[in-house]
């Protein structure tokens, strides 16, 4: 998915509902308390939400300002725009950094060089990522069939490893499978946050009211007397140390 994707209706739905994986993956990563926390790519702040429950302070960067301007006001939380380029943060500044679903979009040997430059010695960067199962679900429970992703080969397992990182010291990674059990209204939040099939479920269901009705259609599909729906996620996390830089 492109910046320009990541529209307001998009937004939209971010807000109003991701899959709570935010919180149990970075209970597998984070130990203790932190004083300042970076969240890269926060989009509408489900995942700096989550960890603001580490630090007393977090920082969540977007560089879409419709993402940003959905997410919710909440104690000990800055949002600011990121052009991308360079953190408007001194250096040292950031005793853990995380990137949740973002870094596959905006790694770069510059990103990295930020990275190392305001994360604090001794602390944490968490990469992590979840695979949304969410063209198997529109396939399974309302026959639609989503288009080809517009991501070629979208990799979850992005680490910062091959661009050769001289602060950062990689301490483990884990791949996994996580279920969630999602009722009508947060799966057609999540199947339309997804642009391409959103396009698809308009086609199919008309603009008017689309929220609602793919809602209605996810409730008529499920079995006599369910109420909500299982998918799994495949889930990925990657821990880095923040060491010292070599003087030379």
């Amino acid at each position: 998915m492109s910046d320009s994707d990541y529209d307001d209706r998009t937004a939209r739905h971010y807000a109003a509902y991701r899959p709570p994986l935010h919180e149990p993956l970075l209970r597998t990563c984070l130990q203790g308390r932190y004083a300042a926390g970076l969240d890269v790519g926060c989009g509408t702040g489900h995942s700096t939400r989550a960890l603001r429950a580490y630090c007393d302070r977090v920082t969540g960067i977007d560089p879409s300002e419709a993402m940003l301007s959905r997410a919710p006001v909440t104690a000990g939380i800055d949002y600011l725009p990121f052009d991308g380029r360079r953190f408007p943060f001194p250096a040292g500044s950031f005793d853990v950094i995380t990137f949740a679903g973002s870094l596959f979009y905006a790694k770069s040997p510059q990103l990295l060089r930020e990275v190392e430059r305001v994360g604090r010695a001794g602390g944490v960067v968490v990469v992590y990522d979840y695979l949304t199962p969410s063209a198997e679900l529109a396939e399974r429970l309302l026959g639609i069939r989503a288009p080809a992703t517009d991501v070629p080969a979208y990799d979850h397992t992005v680490t910062f490893d091959d661009l050769h990182p001289t602060v950062l010291r990689h301490r483990e990674s884990q791949s996994g499978r996580m279920k969630v059990s999602m009722g009508p209204g947060e799966l057609a939040n999540l199947l339309l946050s997804e642009r391409p099939l959103r396009d698809v479920l308009r086609s199919a269901y008309g603009a008017a009211d689309l929220p609602s009705r793919v809602e209605s259609a996810l409730h008529a599909a499920l079995p006599e007397g369910a109420q909500t729906v299982d998918a799994v996620f495949r889930v990925f996390t990657a821990v880095y140390f923040i060491g010292t830089r070599n003087k030379r």
